[in-house]
Order: structure tokens, then sequence, then C-alpha cells
């Protein structure tokens, strides 16, 4: 998947963030950074103060990829997945 996001081809696909309830603000100041490649955001609290978050996003590979990278800096983020629609 590192290599696709490489191109400047359009992608679809979702990303999967698991992260504390109580960092959501660090989460909503990065979405707003890349609101125009977020198509549909859905979030959902879990047990143990854990929230869910689905992101289907569509976008240039790079543009993608940067997003990842800043939901990976999130202090305490617990996971970040990615499915592409290829």
């Amino acid at each position: 998947k590192e290599n696709l996001l490489k191109k400047e081809e359009f992608f679809s696909g979702s990303i999967i963030v698991n992260l504390p309830e109580y960092d959501k603000d660090s989460l909503h100041q990065i979405q707003r950074k890349y609101d125009h490649i977020i198509k549909t955001h859905i979030h959902q609290c879990l047990s143990n103060e854990v929230e869910m978050n689905i992101f289907v996003i569509e976008g240039k590979g790079n543009e993608i990829k940067a997003f990842i990278r800043a939901l990976e800096k999130i202090p305490k983020v617990d996971s970040v997945k990615l499915i592409l629609a290829i």
C-alpha cells in the first residue's frame, strides 16, 4: 500500500483510527486540515473510553499518505489502519 500512495493517482478507501476519547481535539485539528479528501466521518465511543473513527476518503495518494502520517502522530493513538478500494 505504501508504494501505491506515492503516486499522484486518485484512490478511495477507509481509514480506521482508535484513540482515547479525551484526545479528540488533536483529531479534529487534523480532520479540518484534510477535510477536502474526507467524504464521510463516523465515530463511536467504545468501552474503556476509546473512540473509534472511520473516515471514508478519496484523494491523491500523497494526500492520503500525509493524512495517515498526521493521524499516527497523535499522542496516545492506539491504531491507524488503511483499507484501499482498488
